[in-house]
C-alpha cells in the first residue's frame, strides 16, 4: 500500500529522532572518556619535551666561546666495545628510543673511531632535570674515564655523541634533537665539558669552558688552556 505523506514524514522524523539519539549517546561517552582520563605518560614527556625545544631555542648561542676544529675520520680501532644505559627521570617511552639496537649499535661504531677508546663498557646517561612552570631540560652524557690533555682528545668522543642524539632524534621525535651534549669526568659529580646544541652540525664542537664546582673555567681565545683549566681537568678526568 503506498504511504501517505504524513506517514513518510512520520518515518522520516523517528529516522532522524534515532540518530539524534545516537549522536548525544556518543557525545556524553566522549565526554565521559576526557572527564575520566588524564594524559598518558607517553603525551606528558612529549609536551615535556616540547617545552624543552622552545627552551633551548630560546638561549642565545655564542660561537666564540666554542672550539670549531674539525678533525679527519678516523679508521675503527678493533676493540671491544660495550655500553652502560642510564635513564633518569626518563619514561619507559624516551628510554626506548636512546636504547634502541640501533641507535645503540651506531654509538658503538662510532665510539670506535677513536686513537685510544674508551674503556668498555662505556656508560651513557640520559636525564630529564625539571625546571620552574612545568618545563625542564634533557641531558645526555658519556662519561669519560681516563685523564684529558687537550680538546683535540675529546673530538672522537664529541662526534660520536652528537651523532647519537642526530640519530635518535630524526628516527623518533625531532623534540630529542633539543636534549644537551656532555662528556662527564668521574673527578667530581657534574663535572665535564658540554657541545654545544645544534642538529645540524656534521661533527661535535667541544666548548672550551669545563663546568666544576658550579663554575665555568675557560680556555684563552685562541684555545690555549690555562692553569686553572688544566687543573680543574686533572680533578675531573680521572681513570
Amino acid at each position: 500500500m503506498k504511504q501517505s505523506v504524513y506517514q513518510q514524514a512520520g518515518y522520516q522524523y523517528k529516522k532522524r529522532a534515532y540518530w539524534s539519539e545516537w549522536a548525544s549517546a556518543l557525545f556524553w561517552l566522549s565526554a565521559f572518556t576526557l572527564i575520566g582520563c588524564g594524559p598518558s605518560a607517553e603525551e606528558q614527556e612529549r609536551q615535556r619535551l616540547q617545552q624543552a625545544r622552545v627552551a633551548a631555542q630560546q638561549i642565545p648561542v655564542q660561537p666564540e666561546n666554542i672550539t670549531d676544529q674539525e678533525v679527519q675520520p678516523i679508521e675503527m680501532a678493533d676493540v671491544p666495545m660495550s655500553l652502560m644505559m642510564e635513564y633518569d627521570n626518563l619514561s619507559p617511552l624516551m628510554q626506548g628510543y636512546f636504547g634502541d639496537e640501533q641507535s645503540t649499535a651506531g654509538l658503538i661504531e662510532n665510539l670506535k673511531r677513536d686513537r685510544q677508546p674508551l674503556q668498555a663498557p662505556v656508560v651513557v646517561n640520559v636525564k630529564w632535570v625539571p625546571m620552574d612552570l612545568n618545563r625542564g631540560n634533557g641531558v645526555i652524557s658519556i662519561v669519560y674515564d681516563k685523564p684529558v690533555a687537550s680538546f683535540e682528545q675529546l673530538q672522537p668522543v664529541a662526534n660520536a655523541l652528537l651523532k647519537y642524539r642526530n640519530y635518535v632524534g630524526g628516527a623518533f621525535d625531532m623534540r630529542l634533537l633539543s636534549f644537551e651534549m656532555f662528556i662527564a669526568g668521574k673527578g667530581q659529580d657534574g663535572c665535564g665539558f658540554p657541545l654545544l646544541n645544534t642538529s645540524g652540525l656534521s661533527y661535535g664542537l667541544v666548548s672550551p669552558c669545563i663546568r666544576i664546582d658550579g663554575e665555568k673555567i675557560c680556555a684563552k681565545d685562541d684555545g690555549t688552556m690555562t692553569a686553572d683549566v688544566k687543573s680543574a681537568i686533572a680533578r675531573c678526568f680521572i681513570p
